[in-house]
């Protein structure tokens, strides 16, 4: 069984703070001209903005270990590799 997702995709990058403080999480490409995901009103929490960036590679490698090809089978190098990048991304201290 696989599952699909319509979120945008990876990778998101995060901006700011701007001038207020707001920072925004955006789709790939020119940041001049990328959509905004999300918008972090004063988000001081490095943390949070860590763990939002990051939701897109976490969510596709749960995806992959659950209903992929390496479902109920002893994980694969690249599979672990892959889950400890994004679980590193999710944990940065500071963006």
């Amino acid at each position: 069984m696989t599952k699909t997702t319509t979120h945008t995709p990876a990778p998101w990058t995060l901006t700011g703070p701007n001038d207020q403080g707001h920072r925004f999480v955006l789709e790939p490409g020119d940041p001049a001209e990328a959509a905004v995901i999300a918008e972090l009103w004063a988000c001081d929490n490095d943390a949070d903005a860590a763990l939002i960036v990051a939701a897109p590679d976490l969510l596709a490698i749960l995806t992959e270990l659950v209903y992929g090809e390496t479902a109920g089978k002893p994980a694969v190098k690249d599979i672990l590799a892959r889950a400890r990048a994004a679980i590193a991304k999710a944990q940065v201290a500071a963006l």
